[in-house]
């Protein structure tokens, strides 16, 4: 990450107009990232902070943030972030990384506010898109019956409710690019429960816009990739 983060520094020389943290996994079988974190707490949003905090020096426009529907209804274990204390349950472990994407924006966007600077902390989320982050999800489970139940819902889903790629990105696009966006704005499709549509301004949820929570989840994240937070 530091290594990544540094030559993207030297490629744009300090001067970076936007970061999209969108990197992901999803409701995968119980896995580790290289440095042993929980794979979507530590893919979906440990790597997104770090990143984030280390390039900070370099950025001049917005941070965004993808998030997710999975995160209404979810809940972080600060306590316990990686699940190593209990039962893991896939779809949580996912909905955890995905609020604390949310969490972590509005907390970024806080304290870039007090710190004066110019760069925004904004989030927004596709919605249901057809991506093969389903088909990807499916493989990760070795049972085969799973696997084929896994892969087979999906394909359902996708086929019923999912929009296309091009318009699942359009939230995204609109917070990195748009006129008239503010930090902490979160964006989502505007259509059918906000599956799919054009990009609408949507409220976080109240966990994401609670201070205390946004607090602890940066000391911990701090604590946990051994990254200096940026703006402190």
């Amino acid at each position: 990450m530091r290594a990544a983060a540094a030559s993207v520094r030297e490629r744009t020389g300090d001067a970076l107009d936007v970061l999209v943290n969108n990197a992901g996994v999803m409701a995968t079988a119980r896995g580790r990232t290289a440095d042993g974190f929980e794979l979507q707490f530590g893919t979906n949003y440990l790597g997104h902070a770090a990143l984030t905090w280390l390039l900070m020096p370099a950025l001049r426009g917005r941070v965004v943030t993808l998030s997710s529907l999975a995160a209404v209804g979810a809940r972080i274990h600060l306590d316990d972030p990686n699940g190593e204390h209990r039962r893991y349950h896939a779809a949580a472990a996912y909905g955890q990384s995905k609020l604390a994407n949310q969490v972590f924006t509005l907390e970024l966007d806080r304290r870039l506010r007090a710190s004066g600077g110019d760069v925004i902390s904004v989030a927004a989320h596709p919605g249901y898109t057809a991506t093969g982050l389903g088909s990807g999800m499916a493989r990760s489970y070795s049972n085969t019956l799973v696997r084929s139940a896994i892969a087979g819902a999906h394909r359902i889903g996708e086929a019923l409710f999912a929009q296309n790629v091009r318009q699942g990105a359009l939230p995204q696009l609109y917070a990195a690019t748009a006129d008239g966006v503010e930090g902490g704005d979160y964006f989502a499709p505007g259509g059918l429960g906000n599956l799919r549509g054009r990009p609408v301004k949507v409220p976080p949820l109240a966990a994401a816009r609670s201070e205390s929570l946004g607090s602890a989840l940066w000391d911990v994240t701090a604590k946990l990739t051994g990254v200096t937070p940026d703006p402190a």
